[in-house]
């Protein structure tokens, strides 16, 4: 920068600095003018370098200078035509701004997923296929009444946290296909679920082929297959797990994409964060359905590729590379396991009540739940009756026939003359006769089988010769 004084007479001194760690050359700073008067008007310009010429170095000016010192000293009056700035401008970047770049082709495939999947939602309004299962047990939930299933508790759980906060009570069971729902049933949002979960799988579809190096082209042409899809469209329209599993199936696929493009840089924020993701998303899959195995099957043979590359740096440390694997168990196996767990619990603290699950489950746990008749698991005995022990030898009598409950070594036939077909295993039947075959024992499971012959006969407290003796 340079201070122009009078056209007779000028000094100017170049001053030169390091700023940063990057050599920059000369900071041209201004002198003060030794003639009697200055010039009313001050111009800044920035000189090319085949317009400077080499002026003489003061060195009594350049000692005491400073790299950043103003030209101007504020407590000399301003002149008439210089312009005062009492607020100047900040340039520097404020803490709060961010830069947002929005891909207008994944924007449309939002658009067209939400509009997709919940138009006419409320159309059919009677139960569907599956719903008759997935919504009662949303109000077995809501019930409190324990029940049976063989898929995990999470998608139930959130049908039934949807029905709790539209004040859904739990009245309808869903008992056939086709019957038509209450008003009080809010079908509708609880087939938003499955809705939003179809909705976000189409940019999901598209992120993943831009992650994997395909086109805009490639991805939106993925997109659209994915909308069009006919199968995909009447999953996320009814109250059922499978528009989720599909969801979360490629999300956690996207989120080890994220992660596997942070490689080089290792352990940093994003690496942790997308990781993290990733194994939230694996135990929210596996909490819906078993058939998310397969998706952690599929993450963790990407997981043991990319440990064998890491195994085969030499530059890579033991520590680092045993941080790696550290890591990578914690946050893909032990964050699902961990949170499904969390599921089983909330699951069982829900169902209190004795419900359609009792003949599931133990005697036991059926005496834990309330409102049941199971009693306590104790010996239980009846008024005039005889305990029976491990080792007892009984014989079985039919109480409205004559006859005993026989066992012998013949088996039954393959086939019957009529061409009916048989189990072809050992005969069990009523026989009018006393015989040795008719000697049942009373054993323990697992414990090795011995015949006896002889037994002591004894009548029943209540059916006398006709019950069991």
């Amino acid at each position: 920068v340079q201070l122009r004084t009078s056209a007779d007479s000028s000094k100017v001194c170049i001053l030169r600095s390091q700023r940063c760690r990057n050599s920059i050359n000369s900071i041209v700073v201004g002198i003060m003018s030794e003639e009697s008067s200055v010039s009313a008007s001050v111009r800044r310009r920035i000189k090319k370098p085949d317009e400077e010429q080499s002026p003489q170095k003061n060195p009594s000016a350049s000692d005491s200078a400073k790299p950043c010192e103003q030209p101007l000293q504020h407590n000399k009056p301003a002149s008439e035509n210089e312009v005062v700035t009492w607020f100047p401008r900040h340039n520097g970047k404020s803490w709060i701004s961010y830069k947002v770049e929005v891909d207008a082709l994944w924007v449309a495939m939002v658009v067209a997923g939400f509009v997709t999947r919940f138009w006419r939602l409320d159309f059919p309004s009677h139960v569907v296929f599956d719903e008759v299962h997935f919504g009662k047990f949303a109000s077995y939930y809501l019930n409190g009444q324990f029940f049976f299933d063989v898929h995990p508790p999470l998608g139930k759980l959130l049908f039934a946290l949807i029905g709790y906060l539209c004040g859904y009570d739990g009245s309808f069971l869903f008992p056939n296909i086709g019957v038509d729902f209450p008003p009080n049933v809010p079908y509708v949002m609880m087939r938003a679920l499955s809705a939003l979960a179809g909705s976000l799988l189409i940019p999901c579809v598209y992120q993943i082929m831009i992650e994997m190096g395909f086109s805009s082209r490639v991805a939106l042409l993925a997109g659209i297959f994915t909308i069009l899809d006919n199968s995909l469209v009447i999953q996320s329209r009814v109250i059922m797990l499978d528009s989720c599993v599909i969801f979360l199936t490629y999300l956690s696929i996207l989120c080890y994409l994220k992660f596997y493009h942070c490689r080089n840089k290792a352990f940093s924020e994003t690496w942790h964060k997308w990781l993290i993701l990733t194994g939230v998303a694996l135990g929210c899959l596996l909490g819906i359905k078993y058939t998310g195995l397969f998706g952690l099957a599929f993450i963790g043979i990407l997981t043991l590729c990319d440990l064998w590359q890491l195994m085969g740096d030499i530059e890579l440390a033991l520590v680092d590379l045993s941080l790696h694997i550290l890591l990578r168990g914690i946050y893909l196996l032990g964050i699902p396991v961990l949170f499904n767990i969390s599921l089983f619990y909330i699951h069982l603290l829900l169902l209190t009540q004795s419900g359609p699950g009792d003949a599931f489950v133990s005697k036991a746990f059926r005496s834990s739940l309330q409102s049941t008749h199971t009693p306590h698991p104790q010996i239980e005995t009846l008024p005039n009756s005889t305990l029976l022990r491990y080792g007892t030898h009984l014989t079985l009598r039919s109480v409205d026939l004559a006859c005993w409950l026989h066992s012998h070594p013949h088996l039954y036939p393959l086939k019957y003359p009529d061409g009916r077909g048989s189990s072809y295993q050992q005969q069990v039947t009523c026989y009018e006769f006393k015989d040795s075959n008719n000697v049942w024992a009373v054993r323990r499971p697992g414990d090795h089988w011995q015949r006896h012959i002889t037994y002591q006969e004894q009548r029943h407290h209540r059916t006398g010769p006709r019950g069991v003796q």
